[in-house]
């Protein structure tokens, strides 16, 4: 896993030592840091720019806005997430008019705050719970912060059981075969899920429940026979890390070449959920995907497909590389994925494509049509 450079602006400097201290912990490393917009713009320029700018909105700087926008004429590819003590609609408006890709309350979790980050590296927009993608994108939005419990009492018990094994990173034909239903019905579930909460994918799905302490808050729910109960008795608990190679459902047919099965390695799982939901928006089958070195042999080894994503630094400073003489020996083209671009694999791989992180989903589309028309 590599590491996320970071530029960290926050007037409290107790507040920025606890920062660089939990997501140093986490592969983020706060190359640079300041009290304020105007403290950061007067610094020299850095000679490779940061993945992302964390900024603090509650300064009661009048000129915030302009600032921002100066901030993203300096840094027009970094990404800018703003984390507050308060949801401000002018301020949202403003963070958002200048170009910021997220915008966060600092009673956020650890975790929640590190897989934020690393969705926004990855090109998505991550917002406070209860305030949706296009509501966030005008200015005269009404913010309302939706109580969790009371979201979670009107999912069904079945609904909550679904939400338990998304956030293991299940995919739904595997949900289906620990409840013993179809594949079909999970589906039904899981948009009944997706409602309710008010998002659009399985991914912002995971990021709401982590986001809302759901791993930490069930007990709150009333005890009774209601289905927040049940949500409850389900045991709901946001993963720490990916768990062993998993398989997925099949696509449904969009702009990629029905047939072609992808397998993919990355060891975080949230950016691996987005991933896969990429592949399976542009028509490919997602066959299955790992986040450790072993899991990828194996999977290597075993599994049938054509092609590969492969994140090039896994956990605890492991590399892909040892696996990828599996690949070629069974001739199965692959894809490099880093936040380093070329300058992240080896000399000897130079001849593979690689994507940049963050990428788009058409850069990966053109990515993985070029491999399959050559092979």
């Amino acid at each position: 896993m590599e590491p996320i450079a970071l530029y960290l602006i926050d007037r409290s400097t107790l507040f920025r030592d606890g920062i660089k201290a939990l997501l140093g912990e986490a592969g983020f490393v706060v190359r640079r840091e300041a009290r304020h917009l105007q403290e950061m713009l007067a610094q020299p320029e850095d000679a490779a720019a940061p993945h992302v700018i964390l900024s603090d909105l509650t300064m009661g700087d009048p000129l915030f806005g302009r600032h921002l926008l100066t901030l993203r004429e300096r840094f027009p590819e970094v990404r800018i997430v703003i984390l507050t003590d308060e949801i401000s609609p002018e301020r949202l408006g403003a963070a958002l008019e200048a170009g910021a890709d997220g915008y966060l309350l600092k009673d956020i979790s650890v975790e929640a705050l590190q897989q934020s980050l690393r969705l926004v590296m990855l090109g998505e927009k991550v917002m406070p719970a209860g305030i949706s993608q296009p509501a966030a994108d005008t200015r005269g939005i009404e913010l309302k912060r939706k109580s969790h419990q009371a979201i979670l009492s009107k999912m069904s018990g079945r609904e909550a059981e679904v939400l338990k094994y998304l956030l293991q990173g299940l995919s739904n034909k595997a949900i289906g075969n620990e409840l013993k239903i179809s594949e079909g019905t999970v589906k039904v579930h899981l948009k009944g899920i997706l409602k309710k909460i008010n998002v659009r994918n399985r991914t912002q799905a995971v990021i709401w429940a982590m986001v809302n302490g759901i791993s930490t808050s069930l007990a709150a729910v009333p005890s009774s026979g209601s289905a927040a109960a049940a949500a409850a008795r389900s045991g709901i608990v946001a993963p720490a890390r990916p768990g062993p190679p998993r398989a997925v459902g099949p696509a449904s047919p969009s702009t990629g070449k029905p047939g072609v099965r992808v397998l993919i390695v990355e060891d975080e799982l949230l950016v691996s959920m987005y991933i896969e939901q990429t592949v399976r928006d542009l028509g490919y089958e997602v066959i299955g995907s790992a986040g450790t070195l072993a899991d990828a042999k194996r999977l290597f080894e075993a599994a049938t497909f054509d092609v590969a994503i492969l994140d090039v630094r896994l956990r605890q400073g492991e590399l892909i590389y040892p696996a990828i003489d599996i690949l070629r020996d069974r001739r199965i083209p692959f894809v490099f994925i880093t936040g380093y671009g070329a300058d992240g694999v080896e000399r000897q791989f130079g001849q593979h494509p690689v994507l940049k992180k963050p990428f788009s989903q058409r850069e990966l589309q053109r990515c993985l049509e070029n491999v399959v028309e050559v092979h």
